[in-house]
């Protein structure tokens, strides 16, 4: 159960909190050129549902933006961290 004491200490740290604080000020942002990598090959859904977003984000931030489609290598060769085969009698 909480005493009077902890009680009166809540109250005004409650009450000082908005007084305690700084205005702050939004940064200029995104003040460089917008990437967007998509991870899959070009006129695929994902591609086609990536660009229509950059076209509405470049709008509304009003600025410029790049998109890149890399297929990913992944799907079709291991990883570099992937253990090595085993070697079987051949």
């Amino acid at each position: 159960m909480i005493d009077r004491r902890r009680l009166m200490a809540l109250g005004a740290g409650f009450a000082l909190a908005p007084v305690a604080t700084r205005p702050v000020f939004a940064q200029a942002w995104p003040n460089r050129a917008v990437r967007v990598i998509v991870p899959y090959a070009a006129g695929g859904a994902t591609d086609v549902v990536t660009r229509i977003v950059a076209d509405w984000l470049s709008r509304k931030w009003a600025s410029r933006r790049s998109w890149r489609t890399s297929p990913a290598p992944a799907l079709t060769s291991p990883p570099p961290w992937s253990p090595a085969p085993i070697p079987t009698a051949t």
